[in-house]
């Protein structure tokens, strides 16, 4: 697919770490060691196997879609999702009251 992931497949996790998820990919990146991980989501669901190496071209993607995500988060910029992607994101425990 062509289609370049957009700000609504970003997962933010607390502390460093931080995911993004677009289609069958799911980037993990840890901002404190610069580590970063690709998962190929429909071929290996345990995200056992770091397919970063492999396909360099959506690692960058990624990175570039997530780094302007957190720059416009850090900005104040308020991104609108649905009640939909709301409800997805608080039963995943990444929205709601902590």
């Amino acid at each position: 697919s062509n289609e370049k992931p957009t700000p609504e497949t970003v997962l933010l996790r607390p502390g460093t770490k931080k995911a993004l998820r677009h289609g069958r990919f799911k980037l993990h990146v840890d901002r404190a060691s610069d580590e970063v991980q690709l998962f190929d989501l429909h071929l290996d669901p345990g995200e056992t196997k770091d397919l970063r190496r492999t396909h360099p071209r959506i690692v960058t993607e990624m990175l570039d879609v997530l780094e302007s995500f957190l720059a416009n988060e850090r900005s104040g910029e308020r991104i609108e999702i649905g009640a939909e992607r709301y409800d997805e994101l608080r039963a995943l425990g990444y929205a709601g009251d902590h």
